[in-house]
C-alpha cells in the first residue's frame, strides 16, 4: 500500500522510455520512477514519441514500474484509472493535458518541466541574434505558463527555476525535484589521473554548440599553453565534423555504458556552456565522483557552487583555456575542489531532497526508502 498519502496508482509519460546511459533526463526520469516506486504506488509509463535511435537501451525499474502497450491516446480514455499523472517535458503537453482532464477531471495532474526550454532558446535567441527564434522562446514561455497554470503541481530541478516560474505563476505549486547523485566514497589521487573530459549528449543543441566552442575557440589555446594535455570527448550521438579525424590533443570516445570509469581518469571536467537551461548533469555526476569542474556560468546556475570554493567559473575563451591548465596542473587547489564538490552533492542532490518535493507535489508526505542509485549515465 502507498505510504503516507502517496497516490496508489500512477502514470508517467515522457518522450520515451529513460536510457539512463544515455542522457541526463534520462537518469533523472529513472530515478523518478524508482522514487514513486518505493512509495508504494504502481507505477505504469507510457511513451509518446519514437525513440531516437533503433538500439536506445529501455531500462525501467523491476519494482512495480511497468510500460504501457499500444497506443497513448487510448490509454488515456481510461485516465480515471489513475490517482496521479506526471507529465514529462513541454512539446505536445497540452493536448495531453486536454485529454487527461476531459478522461479524468478529478485525477492530479503534475507538471514535469525537466528544464525550461523557453529559458535557454531566450539565451540560444540572443546568442545568435536571431529574431525567429526570439519569437519561437515567447511561444514556448507563453505554452510553459498555460501548464503551469493548469495543472495540480508543477516539478522543476533547481530553486532557480521554481523562482523564474513563480514570476510567471504566483498561485501555482511549485517543487523542486532535480536530479539524484550520491557523492562516492573514494576517488582515485590526482597523481593518477590525467587529461580533461567533456561529457554530454550531443544531439542537446546546447551541448553541441559548446563542443564546437571548446574544439575551436578554447583547446588551442590549452595546447598554446599545454601541449600534452589531452581532451576526451564522451557521449551519444556525436557531430559528423568529429567522426573524421580529430583536431590535435582531441580525442571521441563517444558513448560509454558506465561513465563511472570514464571521469575517474580524468583530471578535470569541462562544462563551456553558451546557453542552457536546468542544472546540468555533467556538472553534477563530475562533481559526485569527486571531479573538479571547468565551466561557464550557464553551466553551474541551479548549483550552490561558487568560483574558487568547490569549481572554477570562467566565459571567455582565453579565460577558460587558463583555468583548466591551471587546474591540471595544481594539486592542492585539485584536492580542495574535489572534497568540496563532493559535498555539495551530499547536501543539495541526494534522494532524500528528491523525495521531499516529490511528495509535496503528490499531495503527500515524503517517505523513506532503501533504493540504491547506483547508476550514472551520459549526461545533457
Amino acid at each position: 500500500m502507498p505510504v503516507a498519502g502517496w497516490p496508489a496508482n500512477v502514470l508517467v509519460i515522457d518522450l520515451w522510455a529513460p536510457a539512463p546511459d544515455r542522457d541526463a533526463a534520462s537518469l533523472r526520469m529513472f530515478h523518478l520512477l524508482e522514487l514513486l516506486a518505493s512509495g508504494g504506488s504502481r507505477v505504469c509509463f507510457a511513451e509518446r514519441a519514437q525513440r531516437p535511435s533503433a538500439d536506445w537501451p529501455v531500462r525501467l525499474p523491476a519494482r512495480d514500474v511497468t510500460l504501457v502497450d499500444g497506443r497513448l491516446e487510448e490509454h488515456l480514455l481510461d485516465a480515471d484509472l489513475y490517482d496521479a499523472i506526471v507529465v514529462s517535458r513541454g512539446a505536445a503537453t497540452t493536448a495531453l493535458f486536454a485529454a487527461v482532464r476531459h478522461s479524468a477531471p478529478r485525477t492530479r495532474l503534475i507538471y514535469d518541466t525537466v528544464d525550461l526550454q523557453y529559458v535557454w532558446e531566450f539565451r540560444r535567441a540572443r546568442h545568435l541574434n536571431n529574431g525567429v527564434l526570439l519569437r519561437h522562446a515567447l511561444e514556448l514561455k507563453a505554452e510553459a505558463q498555460a501548464l503551469v497554470e493548469s495543472a495540480d503541481a508543477t516539478l522543476v530541478v533547481s530553486e532557480v527555476e521554481r523562482r523564474e516560474l513563480l514570476e510567471l505563476c504566483p498561485a501555482a505549486a511549485i517543487q523542486v525535484v532535480s536530479t539524484i547523485h550520491l557523492p562516492t566514497a573514494s576517488t582515485p589521487s590526482f597523481a593518477s589521473r590525467s587529461g580533461a573530459v567533456f561529457v554530454g549528449n550531443f544531439s542537446y543543441e546546447p551541448n553541441a554548440d559548446a563542443l564546437e566552442y571548446l574544439a575551436s575557440e578554447v583547446w588551442p589555446r590549452v595546447r598554446a599553453i599545454d601541449l600534452g594535455l589531452e581532451l576526451r570527448l564522451v557521449g551519444s550521438f556525436p557531430p559528423e565534423a568529429l567522426t573524421g579525424p580529430e583536431p590535435p590533443g582531441v580525442v571521441l570516445v563517444g558513448h560509454v555504458p558506465e561513465l563511472a570509469p570514464v571521469l575517474d581518469r580524468a583530471r578535470l571536467s569541462v562544462a563551456p556552456l553558451r546557453f542552457g537551461a536546468g542544472v546540468k548533469g555533467k556538472v553534477l555526476s563530475s562533481l559526485s565522483r569527486g571531479l573538479p569542474v571547468v565551466g561557464s556560468p550557464v553551466a553551474f546556475e541551479g548549483i550552490t557552487v561558487e568560483h574558487e570554493r568547490e569549481v572554477l567559473v570562467a566565459e571567455e575563451p582565453a579565460a577558460l583555456a587558463r583555468e583548466i591548465a591551471r587546474l591540471h596542473r595544481d594539486a592542492a587547489l585539485w584536492q580542495r575542489l574535489s572534497k568540496a564538490g563532493l559535498a555539495v552533492i551530499a547536501k543539495h542532490f541526494s534522494p532524500a531532497a528528491a523525495r521531499a518535493g516529490l511528495g509535496a507535489a503528490l499531495g503527500g508526505a515524503p517517505v523513506e526508502t532503501t533504493v540504491s542509485y547506483g547508476q550514472e549515465g551520459s549526461l545533457a
